[in-house]
């Protein structure tokens, strides 16, 4: 008997699919939350479901840019409410993990990232 192990598609060889490199480069723009409202309403659903967006983002995150849990949890700490605008918690959850990859170094994402010009 073999027993054999399936990954998802993106996660073997280090392969990042359009949609994840999609994803990461709205995550880097300049008006992030809009852009990645727009590329989940363009291949998902057209109406925005912020539950979903967080779930997809934080599969990212796991992925390509993990996140201390000590840095999660004092993002979410009642007491930092002054940086976000919103007081829905799956957008402060959303704001954290683009956060996360806004600040990433692109050298640290897989060599099949697309680089926009101005990093190439």
């Amino acid at each position: 008997m073999v027993l054999v192990i399936l990954k998802p598609l993106n996660s073997i060889g280090g392969l990042m699919n359009k949609l994840d490199n999609l994803f990461i480069r709205a995550c880097k723009s300049k008006d992030a939350w809009t852009r990645v409202q727009s590329v989940y309403r363009r291949y998902y659903y057209y109406k925005v479901d912020k539950a979903a967006i967080t779930s997809i983002l934080l599969r990212l995150c796991e992925q390509y840019a993990p996140i201390p849990p000590k840095t999660l949890i004092d993002d979410l700490h009642p007491g930092n409410q002054w940086k976000f605008e919103s007081t829905d918690y799956y957008e402060k959850c959303c704001m954290i993990l683009i956060n996360n990859f806004r600040y990433l170094e692109v050298n640290k994402l897989p060599d099949d990232y697309i680089k926009p010009q101005r990093f190439r």
